[in-house]
This record gives C-alpha cells, sequence and structure tokens, in this order.
C-alpha cells in the first residue's frame, strides 16, 4: 500500500488530481480507518473542484481522527472540512465553525495562514450560534468507496447503457487555463482568461503558499474561481514577489530565495522533504557556497569551488615543480619564456588575493573565454563578463 500513496502523493503534488483520487481510493480499500487517506483525497476532491466528495471525506476524517483520539489528525481534518464548507459557498457559520475547531485542536499546518482571513471575511457578521454541523459528524460512507462491481456485472451495464442514447452534458462557465513555468530565479504562474476585473482579484502570497481568486468574467461568469497552492516546492521572497490582471490572463510572478534552485514539480510532494537551499559540492563540509547569477546555459557556477580548484591545482604544480628541480612551469628546458613571466605574474596574484579576488579573476577570465581578467568582485559579480577579442578579431561560437 505504501507504494500506492507515494503514488497518489506525487499525482497529487504534480496536479494529476483524477490519478491521485483513484490511487487513494485504492489505498483506502486497504486501510477503511486510516484518517490520513481520507484527508489526502478530500484534498484532491477539493482541486478537482469536486467539493461534495471533498467534504464527505473530511468529515469522515474527523468522524476517525476523534474515534482514535489524534488530536493532530483530528485538527487538520476539521481544517480540510472548514476549507470545503468555503468553498461550497453559501455555509459561512459552518466552515467558521470548523476552522476554530481546527484551532481548538492546535492544527500547525501551514494552509491555516492562508484560509484564516479568507473564511474569517466571509463570516463577518454570523456568529457560531447560526452554524448547523456538529462538532464530530457521524461517519459516512463514500460513493466511490463502495465495493466495485464484478467484470460480469460491469460488462453487462456497459452493454446496457450503450444502447441508450447519450444524455447531453451540461456546459459549466468555463475555467481558466493555468500554467507555469521558472527560470533560475523566478515562478511565474498564469492563468489564461480575458477581461478579469482586476477590484476582484485577491492574491496571497507566503514563504510556501500562494493563493488565487478571482470573478469569472462574461460570459463565463458562474462565481469566484479560485486557486490554492499550499506547499510549494520551495521557499518565496514575498517581499520581491508580484502579480497583475492583463486583459488576457492574471499573472502571478514568484521570486525564489535560492537562486538557481530547479522544483521539480509546483507543489512539494512532501513539505518536509522540499528542498529550502541549494547544496554544492565544495572542499569544506561545513560551509556552502553560494550560487551567482549567470546567462551560461549550463546553469549557475559555483566560483568558489572554481577558485579553490586553481589554488590546489596551482599548489600542487608548484610542489611538483620544486620536487622535481625545475626553477618554474613557465619556461621549457632550454629557457625559452612560453608566457611563463606573465602567468607567474598572475599565480603570485591569486596566491596573495583574497577571496572576492580569486573569485572575480575566476569569473570574469572564464565567462569573457581568456578575454578579461578583473580583480574587483562588485563589478563582475553580479554580470556576465562578456568577451571582448582583440582589435581585428571576432569572437564565435562552436
Amino acid at each position: 500500500m505504501e507504494d500506492t500513496v507515494e503514488a497518489a502523493t506525487r499525482a497529487l503534488a504534480s496536479g494529476n488530481y483524477g490519478e491521485a483520487i483513484t490511487l487513494y481510493t485504492t489505498a483506502i480499500a486497504s486501510s477503511p480507518r486510516n484518517a490520513d487517506l481520507y484527508i489526502a483525497r478530500s484534498t484532491a476532491y477539493l482541486r478537482a473542484k469536486q467539493l461534495d466528495n471533498s467534504l464527505v471525506d473530511a468529515d469522515n476524517a474527523v468522524a476517525l481522527a476523534h474515534a482514535q483520539g489524534n488530536k493532530d489528525k483530528l485538527g487538520l481534518a476539521q481544517l480540510r472540512r472548514s476549507i470545503s464548507l468555503h468553498q461550497l459557498g453559501g455555509r459561512p457559520a459552518d466552515a467558521l465553525f470548523c476552522f476554530m475547531q481546527a484551532v481548538n485542536a492546535g492544527c500547525t499546518d501551514k494552509a491555516m495562514g492562508l484560509w484564516e482571513a479568507r473564511i474569517k471575511k466571509a463570516a463577518e457578521g454570523v456568529s457560531f450560534g447560526e452554524a448547523t454541523v456538529a462538532e464530530v459528524p457521524e461517519l459516512k460512507s463514500s460513493p466511490i468507496s463502495q465495493p466495485i462491481a464484478s467484470t460480469h456485472e460491469q460488462s453487462t451495464t456497459k452493454q446496457t447503457t450503450s444502447e441508450l442514447p447519450p444524455l447531453p452534458i451540461p456546459k459549466g462557465p468555463k475555467k481558466p487555463t493555468f500554467e507555469w513555468y521558472q527560470s533560475s530565479d523566478r515562478v511565474t504562474l498564469s492563468f489564461l482568461v480575458k477581461g478579469v476585473d482586476k477590484t476582484t482579484c485577491d492574491v496571497q502570497i507566503r514563504e510556501r503558499s500562494v493563493s488565487v481568486s478571482f470573478a469569472l468574467p462574461a460570459p463565463s461568469t458562474g462565481g469566484e474561481y479560485v486557486h490554492e497552492i499550499e506547499h510549494l516546492a520551495g521557499a518565496i521572497d514575498v517581499a520581491k514577489s508580484s502579480w497583475r490582471a492583463l486583459s488576457t490572463k492574471v499573472e502571478v510572478v514568484l521570486v525564489k530565495k535560492v537562486v538557481g534552485h530547479k522544483w521539480s514539480s509546483l507543489e512539494a510532494s512532501d513539505d518536509s522533504n522540499a528542498p529550502s537551499t541549494t547544496r554544492v559540492a565544495h572542499t569544506s563540509a561545513s560551509n556552502t557556497a553560494p550560487l551567482y547569477p549567470t546567462s551560461s546555459r549550463k546553469g549557475p557556477k559555483n566560483w568558489d569551488l572554481l577558485a579553490n580548484e586553481l589554488d590546489s591545482s596551482s599548489s600542487t604544480s608548484s610542489s611538483h615543480a620544486a620536487s622535481s628541480g625545475r626553477p618554474g612551469s613557465g619556461a621549457d628546458a632550454g629557457g625559452e619564456s612560453s608566457g611563463g613571466d606573465v602567468n607567474s605574474l598572475f599565480q603570485q596574484i591569486y596566491k596573495d588575493a583574497d577571496d572576492d579576488t580569486r573569485r572575480a579573476m575566476i569569473k570574469s577570465f572564464t565567462e569573457s573565454n581568456g578575454t578579461s581578467l578583473s580583480t574587483d568582485w562588485k563589478s563582475v559579480g553580479s554580470k556576465r563578463t562578456e568577451t571582448l577579442p582583440p582589435e581585428g578579431m571576432e569572437a564565435r561560437r562552436y
């Protein structure tokens, strides 16, 4: 069952909600009193906009967690219940009541902050006395958790229904197309829909979550569109992030806290394992060198690592030269200079330089393809050093 749950979690994180629901249903069949599975499937139903099923699973998770005396699961289940009620609409007192039950149970899930303002705002002017839900609901049966018909029954049903004329499918409001892409320093979310009124947009950006909602414009009027991402795959710099409503889309730009960290998916499949820093190889196990901006197709370079490698290489070469009795590596046996004097000068500058100067020398020399050498890290650290060929020559890419 563990493999099934892991596959379901990956499907949920990648946005394959139908697949996630199917896999969680299989897992529930094997472990029908596992509150965690109902909580997870409730989340998948919610994102698939199957709000009634989401509420049923959340109710069942509350009932199971309460019966098992598990306060942590009870709080999370009440939160899922509150969100489902809020999304269904028309039951603000019930949604607020369940949210406060999650608070009382000590729920610390990151989605609490994302939903608190929205649920409380919808419940302005109502009181707990108007709530119609029980603190602990009765365990309910779900259509999906009912026994699946045998192969013979499925075959018979399929033959019977195939003879009937197809029923017309009612057309609901057209939902925005959602897509996302990333660069080394930001993640962009796009909701492709025309004519969204900016005054109806509500975008909440937090370090590890984002919430986007807006009123669907005509002719797709169908109430409010809501898109929630509760556990982003990486940390976000909230102050630098932004959003805008254009004529053809609503766009949210999330600035990564860790530049150069490539997200494998938009949402972390396991939030506790989501990397918050980028780990790179380094000669010192206790220090992690930062990555600096670059336009290289191969991604950002660790200039500290390159500097250390060159320093190590220079030391090794010097030691080898000394042991062999040679005065230096810049001259051959006949004593003819091969640029050794210049190289020796650069090696001496590099040897006596501080870390920033070394990084500047390596970065400028490497990026300029050997045509520039700078010792000013402030000048070259934040931008690419361009290739400057000698006069009368031109640089070409191969």
